[in-house]
């Protein structure tokens, strides 16, 4: 991936990027996710370096409590990371702190660059759209579209949740018919305790799997689990 050189003033921060900076360094980008119907809200993190990002989300399982009700939103972590030579996308899928599934794909989403622009803590946006496929397009709960606000200025291929391919970083990703959405926090430059996590490459299954929180193949999800 060729970066040219950059200079923005992000978050009060001098941020300076290059094809030097990459190859030597690290780059952690720090994402709010923000659901705010089920009032669940944590950092999210892509790390980036000159032969890929790779994205961790991570939510612990939370108790939810009414006068008249109680809900459990349960674990659910992946890692997803993408290769900026072959276009691949590989993902390590955690059914619980052990189980991990595995599934690899190339990324093919068709992005829709708009003209509309807005300003971001101080850094211009461009908006760009998608069809989301984060819910089966056939299920009650599909998320329509996939609204991305990119900058162009940080020459990146990368986002949150799985979005890849525009021609800079995802600033935020929001969603047509949820309240959920990914907020650029912060950049960090070479995190001295982060690394790439290696993915594990067994229990290999189809990548609606790994994406979709129900799966699409129980009956093999089951046989995984039970193989354990």
């Amino acid at each position: 991936m060729k970066v040219k050189i950059f200079l923005i003033i992000l978050f009060n921060s001098l941020i300076i990027v290059s094809q030097d900076t990459l190859n030597n360094n690290q780059i952690k980008v720090t994402y709010e996710y923000n659901d705010i119907n089920s009032s669940d809200k944590f950092d999210t993190y892509l790390l980036i370096n000159e032969s890929g990002s790779q994205f961790i989300y991570e939510r612990e399982e939370k108790i939810i409590e009414g006068e008249k009700f109680r809900s459990t939103i349960p674990f659910f972590k992946y890692i997803n990371q993408l290769n900026f030579k072959n276009n691949l996308i590989e993902e390590n899928r955690l059914l619980d702190k052990d189980i991990k599934l595995f599934s690899s794909w190339k990324n093919n989403i068709v992005w829709e660059i708009l003209d509309e622009e807005k300003t971001i803590n101080g850094v211009k946006v461009r908006k760009a759209t998608t069809d989301s496929f984060d819910v089966s397009k056939d299920n009650e709960y599909y998320y329509g579209k996939a609204i991305a606000w990119f900058s162009a200025e940080l020459p990146i291929p990368s986002g949150p949740a799985r979005y890849y391919g525009l021609p800079g970083l995802i600033f935020e990703l929001r969603y047509e018919n949820v309240d959920i959405s990914y907020l650029l926090k912060h950049i960090d430059y070479n995190p001295e305790s982060e690394a790439f996590v290696e993915l594990d490459k067994n229990n290999l299954v189809e990548k609606e799997d790994v994406i979709y929180f129900f799966h699409k193949n129980n009956d093999v999800i089951k046989k995984i689990k039970k193989n354990k």
